[in-house]
């Protein structure tokens, strides 16, 4: 990223970049510094650009999977929540004319790979604003995700952990208005399922059906095994 920080939100960045966080202290910076919902903001996606990847860089450096007291991204679903009450801005999209390059903290949390942590901050900041339909560097969010999740499917199939994290991000949009209109989405709802039920993805898992001329996605629910959504075509 090619912004810098000011002196008081590098501040705010080493009280976030830890295993340890102290919520009191954090806020409290936050309230004694005056920082507005932009500084919050750029403060986010600089966390996020450094530490998105951590597992891999953990096991890159330690030939060993990473507990999750020992990451910093662990901590985020409560951190990223205290952001949001504090006025972060999720539309916000930073943008940088001469390297022809933008940032937004949805777009960057999408490639957040620790467990359901992504999800949970996407539905945080859908719940407070978020546009599901936002544009950024000339393409919505969700049509960057949807992209995503088709050619994932069958490319990922050696990394389907990945997958289930973006699955779920993309019910979450979806839920909240992500590809506009009911024409325009990409599921039809089945067995009295409504959209807005997909809020809550940890309630569906998904199953993918290669056996016929195209790939199809169904939305599963856990609890009864019914299926709640099928891919449009």
């Amino acid at each position: 990223m090619f912004f810098q920080l000011s002196e008081k939100e590098q501040g705010l960045l080493k009280l976030c970049a830890r295993t340890d966080i102290d919520l009191y202290a954090i806020e409290s910076y936050i309230q004694q510094h005056a920082l507005d919902g932009e500084e919050i903001t750029r403060v986010a996606l600089k966390l996020l650009d450094q530490y998105q990847f951590e597992i891999e860089d953990y096991v890159w450096e330690n030939e060993k999977d990473p507990r999750p007291e020992e990451l910093i991204s662990t901590n985020w679903v409560v951190l990223f929540d205290l952001f949001l009450r504090c006025g972060l801005q999720p539309n916000l999209v930073l943008q940088d004319d001469e390297h022809h390059d933008s940032w937004n903290v949805m777009e960057n949390f999408l490639f957040v790979a620790n467990g359901d942590i992504a999800p949970r901050v996407m539905r945080m900041m859908m719940e407070r604003g978020g546009d599901p339909n936002l544009e950024i560097s000339g393409e919505a969010l969700f049509e960057k995700l949807d992209s995503d999740i088709w050619f994932d499917m069958v490319e990922m199939q050696e990394m389907m952990w990945k997958f289930d994290i973006e699955f779920k991000c993309w019910l979450v949009l979806i839920s909240y208005g992500g590809g506009g209109s009911d024409e325009n989405r990409p599921l039809d709802m089945q067995n009295g399922y409504r959209v807005e039920d997909l809020r809550m993805f940890e309630n569906f898992d998904y199953e993918l059906d290669f056996s016929g001329k195209t790939r199809a996605l169904r939305v599963v629910c856990k609890g009864n095994g019914e299926v709640a959504a099928i891919t449009r075509w």
